[in-house]
């Protein structure tokens, strides 16, 4: 059809002539997956489903979606009847997406989903391991669980206030599931997707800017200390 044209770029008339010209448009891998894939549907005369990329004869890449219902024809032949989607949009923000989730999940600081209600709904896997919680023990979770400085209402007030302001930061002490206390900066931003609100939370632990800000004031004391005798002698 003139759509076919369209979609893979090649003029009708090459499309019908052959369907060795369609598949050189594949990679390799991507032509057999279509031969394997269509030899089973001929052997069960079962639904042929696929998606896969091609290139253009202009260049670039681009995904096609094939569903087709085959049929045996009297001399043997099988015929298919079916469309070919361009589905290159979608699986692009396919991509983004699964790009955006591994991002997230493998950034080195402490990162979870919040609701309202103060609920876990996604962390990371810094947040278990700060924490020292498996992921299935944070989700649904509250976040005064391990924020020792945060209560029901204390958080219902940062809610009002990152809404308002779109972001806060401020540290606390996290509580780990060995009992043992972090100090952690904590910044939060409020994001409103179509009509849901959540608070996006990054937990930085802090300990060793703590220690190099102790061993500051120490350090300084220890100097006022030694020019205090130094004046008194």
């Amino acid at each position: 059809s003139e759509g076919a044209g369209q979609l893979f770029g090649l003029p009708v008339a090459e499309l019908a002539a052959t369907a060795q010209r369609l598949l050189w448009l594949f990679p390799y891998d991507q032509a057999g997956a279509i031969r394997r894939a269509l030899e089973q549907s001929a052997r069960d005369l079962a639904p042929w489903q696929l998606d896969a990329f091609f290139q253009p004869p202009g260049g670039g890449r681009r995904w096609v979606r094939f569903n087709a219902i085959p049929e045996a024809l009297p001399e043997g032949a099988i015929l298919w009847d079916g469309i070919a989607m361009d589905i290159t949009l979608a699986k692009e923000a396919e991509h983004r997406l699964r790009f955006t989730q591994y991002a997230v999940d493998h950034m080195r600081d402490a990162v979870a989903f919040l609701t309202a209600d103060g609920d876990r709904i996604y962390v990371n896997d810094e947040k278990c391991r700060l924490t020292g919680y498996e992921r299935a023990e944070l989700v649904g979770s509250k976040i005064w669980t391990t924020l020792s400085s945060l209560t029901p209402a204390r958080y219902q007030e940062l809610w009002a206030l990152v809404k308002q302001r779109g972001t806060h930061l401020f540290e606390t002490a996290l509580l780990n599931k060995s009992g043992h206390t972090v100090p952690v900066e904590v910044g939060l931003s409020h994001i409103d997707f179509s009509g849901r609100e959540i608070v996006f939370a990054i937990v930085r632990d802090i300990t060793a800017r703590k220690a190099a800000e102790q061993a500051l004031r120490e350090s300084e004391e220890r100097l006022r200390l030694a020019l205090d005798a130094g004046t008194m002698g």
